[in-house]
C-alpha cells in the first residue's frame, strides 16, 4: 500500500512539473499572456511580427548558415529580410524618409567606422514578438545588418524602444559567460539556441560589441559587419539616450 501511495504522489508531482514547465515556455513565447498573467503591460511597438521558424534551406538572394536565423544579404545587390526576398520600398537618408513601420537600412557602402548617409534602404522592420528578460521587454529583428541600421531598426519601433547596451543584459564587461542564462533562455524560446545580437561600440568607435546566444559570450567586430548579427532593441520609455549613442 505504501508502494501505491508512493508511486501516486510522485506521478501527481511529475505531472505538476511537466504542467509547469509547459505553461512557462507558453508564457515565454506569448508575451501578451504573460503580461496579462503578471500584470506586467505589453508596450506598444510597431513593424511585421514573423515567430516562425527559421529556415535554411529558404535563403534566396544571399547566403545562410547554421550559425545564425537569417540569410546574409550581399548589401550590393539591393535585397533585404530575413530570407534575402524583399526588395527595398525607397531610398533613404534617415529614418524619415521611410513609411511606417519600415526602417533605413544602413548597410550600403558603409565603412567600419563611418556609415553612409546617402545610401540608405527602406526594408520592413521584421521582427520576433517581444520577449521578457529581467523586468525588460527586448524586440530582436529578424534580418540580419550591420550596427549603423540598428538605431534605425530600434526608431521604427516606436517611441521608447533603443538599441541594447551590455549593462542591458547585466554584463558590464567583455568576457566569456558573460550574459547569464535567464536572458538566454528568453532569447532562444524565442528564436532557438543559435544568434548573435549588437550591442554598443567598443572602445574602438571602428568596432561593435555583440553577444552569442548560445553561450553568452561576448564578442566584437567590425560595425560595418552586415553578416554577422540581428538587431536587439529594449522598451525604456524613461531613458533620455539617443539611439545615435554608443
Amino acid at each position: 500500500m505504501k508502494k501505491i501511495k508512493i508511486s501516486l504522489f510522485s506521478g501527481g508531482l511529475f505531472l505538476c512539473l511537466v504542467f509547469l514547465f509547459v505553461g512557462g515556455v507558453f508564457l515565454y513565447q506569448n508575451p501578451s499572456f504573460y503580461s496579462m498573467a503578471f500584470q506586467k503591460p505589453l508596450p506598444p511597438f510597431s513593424g511585421t511580427v514573423d515567430d516562425t521558424p527559421f529556415d535554411w534551406d529558404g535563403c534566396l538572394r544571399g547566403e545562410s548558415g547554421s550559425w545564425s536565423g537569417a540569410c546574409f544579404c550581399y548589401p550590393d545587390e539591393g535585397w533585404g529580410g530575413t530570407y534575402c526576398d524583399e526588395t527595398p520600398d525607397r531610398n533613404c537618408q534617415e529614418d524619415e524618409n521611410c513609411p511606417e513601420t519600415f526602417y533605413c537600412n544602413r548597410d550600403l557602402k558603409a565603412s567600419a567606422c563611418v556609415d553612409n548617409q546617402n545610401a540608405g534602404r527602406c526594408f520592413k522592420a521584421e521582427h520576433y514578438s517581444p520577449v521578457w528578460a529581467n523586468d525588460h521587454f527586448f524586440i530582436v529583428s529578424r534580418a540580419l545588418m550591420s550596427w549603423w541600421s540598428v538605431p534605425s531598426f530600434c526608431h521604427a519601433l516606436g517611441a521608447g524602444w533603443r538599441p541594447v547596451l551590455r549593462s542591458d543584459l547585466n554584463c558590464p564587461d567583455h568576457r566569456a559567460g558573460c550574459v547569464a542564462d535567464p536572458f538566454l533562455k528568453s532569447f532562444q524560446l524565442r528564436m532557438g539556441i543559435r544568434g548573435f545580437l549588437w550591442l554598443e561600440q567598443t572602445e574602438d568607435p571602428c568596432r561593435a560589441y555583440y553577444v552569442d546566444l548560445n553561450d553568452g559570450n561576448i564578442y566584437h567586430t567590425h560595425r560595418s559587419a552586415a553578416n554577422n548579427a540581428q538587431a536587439v532593441c529594449v522598451y525604456d520609455p524613461t531613458s533620455e539616450r539617443s539611439v545615435n549613442e554608443e
